[in-house]
């Protein structure tokens, strides 16, 4: 949670659709990490910032129809900026919203990534 309650996103092309989406922050844990590790990293790779804490709030099965797919949503708090440290093919905007400004968003269609194809760790600051 940023100060004044906002929410940080990231805005990052996607080739599938052809379009920048919103997105929380989100990647795959590593072989050796721990949710936690991976939300760490991914959480300065794609914004700079650094979080003191860590909590799962959401450990569910997106599609346990047809995928073995676990997604763990974190809460990161404390956080303290930094440099943004993206991989060479990633170029990523990170910017922060208040709780109206997410609200109508998604009342005209402006977050619309639900990232169960590839996030196994989302950081929130919901």
């Amino acid at each position: 949670m940023l100060p004044g309650g906002k929410i940080l996103l990231v805005r990052q092309y996607r080739q599938r659709h052809a379009a920048l989406l919103w997105e929380l922050v989100a990647g795959r844990i590593d072989a050796g990490e721990s949710v936690r590790q991976a939300a760490a990293r991914e959480l300065v790779e794609e914004t700079g910032y650094r979080a003191q804490r860590f909590r799962v709030f959401l450990d569910v099965f997106p599609t346990p129809g047809f995928l073995e797919e676990r997604m763990y949503i974190l809460l990161a708090e404390k956080l303290t900026a930094g440099e943004a440290q993206p991989e060479e093919d990633e170029k990523i905007t990170a910017k922060a919203f208040g709780r109206s400004e997410l609200e109508r968003m998604i009342e005209h269609g402006g977050l619309r990534d639900a990232s169960p194809s590839r996030a196994c760790c989302t950081i929130s600051a919901f």
